[in-house]
């Protein structure tokens, strides 16, 4: 619970045992969607719940130290260190208006969009059966399709974990006198949805090498259905990991999934075993090249520096759409290309247009399909600093890292130079928020190795840029400091408009609020939850049309 007095945030307890919890005002208070002050001066209570967003939860997940985002949120905003709610991208979402002070209400919804005016982000609410006199059997119709459908179409897009829906009265004079048992409101029941875990057999454990080198241990499962996905495989994330939860093949394992996490294997039971489970034996060596293996931390890398999976995993990531984005050349031209020894470092991309007669001799390669390719592989030349970083594979070093450091450095050069003098700089990544010394580690050792420094040299000479993006000129800042919110269908990628909109100055949020300027819109969403929250707060709604105008 948040508790807001004279327009500052001044409490702030967890709901504990139902009747008294802990104060957590200094984690909650670290939430970045959480209003400090807010333009109402007397005493208003707010009910919330406190989520890690799957993109989140992967990031800090790595190691599958959590099992769960409601785990990982519930024990981040009880921890002594505050900052960790900021670090670890908590959001808070408002699911009960518990007070607000001096006024009167006739409905929840009333204090819902009061609440909503004041800056805070709310749960999606749909209002049934208003009207007294609507047709009761269509309605009737119309609730229970939206609770019997919101499992399987709305929740598998939403950015974080929920289990369900709370059907509430409306009317508060209602509630009121419904009234409250000893464990829950009269006037409110939860709508569970399907569980997103199962009991299953782990029948054998094999291994993945992934870009950076890393041993990831893989469940091989009998099958079982989960939240409509039938899963055979799941993470066992590191060796530590399975000696930790004392994880056996033939074990009856709990297996869960959440959205697009990966399905991980939570625990085993030993209780279940009937003699024939055994101990899963760590290899002596890489199991893909028979090279030397080393432990960074709680997971084991191999150092062989002929690892074909690495060498494929990281020419796949060189040339993806978030890295250097080089369409036409995807997993299987990449496999070909490097059985065929055409492809073999990300140099050699930028020497494809010298081998034209054996690439258009594989199948599905013709000239033109060859020309297209190679127009990317120079287009690709021009991608900014960050880009190039993030392609590079670095261990600890993604795409939010790699704009990171791309505010510090000018250019790869720039890197390069200070290289040569690894203190220095260590040191210059340390003064970046959120970079810890593991992070400025792996960067450090990445330019300082004499195979990395060549690689990148060679990428130099082949005419890539690798400068960071220039400061917005005004003539470019046109959507400058102002929030969007994207919806709907469009003629191209998403993810196209919320870079174009960044590159312009802009900034790209999930939800529609009273800090919103303007709701792009496309099709199949009208009357949706963002374009009434925008009707009602008198927010601007373009048509991609009406954008492509604003950006002139």
């Amino acid at each position: 619970m948040g508790n807001y007095d004279h327009g500052s945030l001044a409490d702030s307890v967890t709901r504990g045992n139902g009747y008294e919890g802990e104060r957590v005002l200094h984690s909650f208070s670290q939430i970045d969607n959480i209003p400090k002050k807010i333009p109402f001066n007397k005493n208003l209570k707010l009910r919330f719940e406190v989520v890690v967003p799957f993109e989140e939860f992967n990031r800090i997940n790595i190691n599958g130290e959590y099992s769960n985002t409601r785990n990982l949120a519930s024990g981040t905003i009880r921890t002594l260190d505050g900052s960790l709610a900021r670090k670890r991208g908590l959001k808070a979402y408002v699911i009960e208006v518990i007070e607000v002070e001096g006024m009167e209400f006739t409905y929840d919804t009333e204090r819902i969009e009061f609440v909503r005016s004041l800056g805070f982000e709310i749960s999606d609410t749909v209002v049934f059966f208003e009207d007294k006199n609507c047709n009761w059997e269509e309605e009737t119709a119309r609730f229970l399709e939206y609770i019997q459908t919101y499992d399987e179409k709305v929740r598998p897009h939403l950015s974080h974990m929920i289990d369900g829906l709370v059907i509430k009265y409306n009317r508060l004079a209602l509630r009121e006198e419904l009234g409250y048992t000893s464990k829950h409101p009269r006037w409110a029941l939860a709508y569970k949805f399907s569980s997103l875990d199962a009991i299953t057999t782990l029948r054998d454990i094999v291994i993945q090498v992934g870009k950076t080198g890393q041993l990831t241990p893989v469940g091989e499962l009998t099958p079982v259905e989960i939240g409509g996905t039938t899963n055979s495989r799941a993470t066992l994330h590191n060796f530590k990991n399975i000696s930790l939860k004392d994880i056996r093949v033939g074990d009856q394992v709990l297996l869960a999934r959440a959205k697009d996490v990966i399905p991980q294997v939570i625990k085993s039971y030993p209780d279940l075993r009937t003699g024939k489970e055994f101990v899963f034996e760590i290899p002596p060596v890489c199991p893909e090249c028979g090279g030397p293996l080393e432990y960074s931390g709680e997971n084991l890398f191999c150092r062989g520096m002929n690892c074909e999976p690495q060498k494929l995993g990281k020419l796949e990531h060189f040339v993806s759409r978030n890295a250097m984005n080089i369409q036409g050349i995807g997993e299987k031209t990449i496999e070909t290309l490097y059985e065929n020894g055409i492809l073999q470092d990300f140099s050699d991309i930028y020497n494809l247009k010298h081998h034209r007669e054996a690439i258009t001799s594989f199948e599905g390669f013709g000239t033109t399909t060859f020309n297209k390719l190679i127009k990317e592989v120079e287009k690709s030349k021009n991608q900014s600093l960050n880009n190039v970083l993030y392609s590079l594979s670095i261990n600890h070093i993604g795409e939010t890292a790699s704009k990171d450091l791309a505010k510090v450095f000018s250019s790869m050069e720039e890197i390069l130079q200070l290289a040569e003098n690894p203190a220095k700089l260590n040191t210059k990544i340390l003064s970046l928020d959120n970079f810890g010394e593991k992070m400025a580690n792996e960067f450090v050792s990445y330019f300082t190795n004499k195979d990395n420094v060549e690689l990148v040299k060679r990428l130099l000479n082949h005419g890539l840029t690798m400068q960071a993006a220039k400061p917005l000129t005004a003539s470019k800042a046109v959507l400058k400091d102002k929030v969007f919110v994207i919806t709907g269908t469009f003629s191209r990628d998403r993810k196209a408009f919320k870079s174009e909109i960044e590159s312009f100055g802009g900034k790209v949020t999930g939800s529609v609020s009273k800090k919103t300027d303007y709701l792009l819109m496309g099709a199949g969403v009208e009357g949706k939850t963002k374009h009434t929250d925008a009707l009602n707060l008198g927010i601007k709604i373009l048509s991609e049309e009406d954008y492509l105008e604003l950006i002139k």
